[in-house]
């Protein structure tokens, strides 16, 4: 129980300078059709193969994550659970290690023996933290998101995730029930 107040006084220190999420590009990752460039549908394996693009060309994630899974496993499974406008659960598993996506796709279920670490929580969370509205380690904080995994290996990096959740937030989302 220590290890696990210790964890949250270091989130709440690592991110008590930060009152607002920066706004991110939304030009990156977005797909042609006849019409123009149009949003790329939540959940389907092209918006998984636009964020697998977006994250190696993210300088600031490759800084950041320079160190991210080296010694340790840092495949990362983002659960999205139902909630709101998604009617079933839907689970993105991203393999990073030293600063680059080596793979991301969605899967079929939320257990996943390759994923060193999991974030868990309901759609309109997920939406919130996407939108920029709230903060990954608010909802880490306030019960909203569940992580499982080695914590501290997850506070060293939390730059990386910040900049890990920047990537998915530039995406031109067409988000279900939006």
């Amino acid at each position: 129980m220590g290890a696990l107040l210790r964890a949250q006084a270091e989130i709440r220190s690592r991110f008590a300078a930060e009152s607002r999420v920066r706004p991110v590009s939304r030009g990156a990752a977005r797909r042609r059709s006849g019409r123009g460039l149009m949003p790329l549908g939540f959940g389907t394996h092209e918006w998984a193969q636009a964020l697998e693009t977006a994250i190696n060309a993210s300088s600031e994630y490759r800084n950041a994550a320079a160190s991210w899974g080296v010694g340790f496993n840092g495949n990362l499974l983002l659960a999205f659970e139902r909630g709101g406008a998604l009617e079933q659960g839907l689970y993105l598993l991203l393999k990073l290690e030293r600063g680059r996506c080596l793979a991301a796709e969605f899967v079929p279920g939320p257990s996943r023996p390759e994923a060193g670490f999991t974030l868990r929580a309901p759609y309109p969370i997920w939406r919130e933290i996407l939108n920029g509205k709230t903060l990954a380690a608010s909802a880490i904080l306030t019960g909203s998101m569940r992580v499982e995994g080695n914590m501290i290996a997850l506070l060293k990096h939390a730059g990386a995730h910040r900049s890990l959740i920047h990537c998915v937030s530039s995406l031109d989302t067409r988000f279900p029930g939006a």
